[in-house]
């Protein structure tokens, strides 16, 4: 069996090569984020980006050029952990919105053997 191709014996449509790596992304992030790695590198952006507020609202400058560099460094840091944060929860809604529709057009036996095969091939 290729590896877009639904499970043998049924019969279904082929996924598309997008297909295939909106669910492997999703899968991937999904095992991502239920690591306690995770929660600790989401825990240390946000400390950045906190620390970075800090200096911003400690500062007692009165040069603007040294605060909008403080400013400029707090929203960095912040769209860091915005970036992440919305990458991961991004590419396993993607893929919980692709299953339900490949259940609705395909059927439940088909996806979950393409799902199966998915995990058989990592």
């Amino acid at each position: 069996m290729s590896q877009n191709q639904g499970p043998e014996g049924l019969e279904g449509r082929e996924l598309l090569p997008e297909e295939n790596e909106v669910l492997k992304k999703g899968a991937e992030y999904k095992a991502l984020t239920a690591l306690p790695g995770w929660k600790r590198l989401l825990d240390f952006l946000e400390q950045e980006a906190d620390a970075a507020l800090g200096a911003l609202r400690q500062s007692e400058s009165l040069d603007p050029f040294v605060n909008l560099g403080l400013k400029l460094s707090w929203k960095h840091r912040e769209h860091v952990l915005q970036m992440v944060q919305v990458e991961a929860a991004g590419a396993i809604q993607q893929r919980a919105e692709l299953v339900v529709q490949l259940l609705e057009t395909q059927g439940e036996e088909w996806l979950d053997g393409v799902l199966m095969q998915e995990a058989i091939e990592d």
